[in-house]
């Protein structure tokens, strides 16, 4: 019973997370989104990790370390992308949400175990994933003024549609 309670307060700061940009629509300068990607690379490292350390399924032990892997070489890309084009990574009040959201769900899962835990990460992850999705879909490809990191962050969009997509059909199987 425990794992719920930390469970229903892990989805509701992923809302608040995804509302609070949503609302909000604000102009991000290329550095912005630059600290943007590099947030959302950690925070995906995070969660996977806590979630690999927790993980009750292969399926789910395979696919956080898909993640993790993954992450820390488009966190690797992404601050050589930002050092080739001089863009030096900046914070903004979205990347703050990011680790602020990031660090809530990583003390969630720390108090789950088994299933609950399993299955928590998987929607971590799912809506993680998304949120970061709809924000380049949204603003990010009208906003981003340098063309190599316009290209990355739609490089950076397929990834993450992959591992959204990934967390959809293992949700599915839960």
């Amino acid at each position: 019973m425990r794992s719920w309670i930390p469970i229903a307060g892990l989805i509701g700061s992923i809302t608040f997370a995804v509302a609070a940009f949503d609302s909000s629509r604000r102009q991000l300068s290329d550095a912005q989104w630059g600290q943007l990607l590099i947030a959302s690379h950690q925070a995906s490292l995070a969660v996977a990790e806590q979630g690999l350390a927790k993980a009750q399924s292969a399926r789910i032990v395979s696919f956080a370390e898909v993640v993790v892997d993954d992450h820390k070489e488009w966190l690797r890309n992404t601050i050589d992308v930002l050092g080739k084009n001089h863009i030096a990574p900046r914070d903004s009040e979205v990347s703050h949400e990011i680790v602020t959201t990031e660090n809530a769900q990583v003390a969630a899962l720390s108090m789950m175990d088994g299933g609950p835990a399993d299955k928590a990460f998987i929607k971590i992850e799912l809506a993680n994933h998304e949120r970061f999705l709809k924000m380049i879909r949204e603003n990010g490809f009208a906003q981003v003024k340098n063309s190599a990191l316009r290209t990355y962050l739609a490089e950076a969009a397929s990834e993450f549609q992959k591992h959204a997509d990934e967390a959809k059909l293992i949700l599915g199987g839960l």
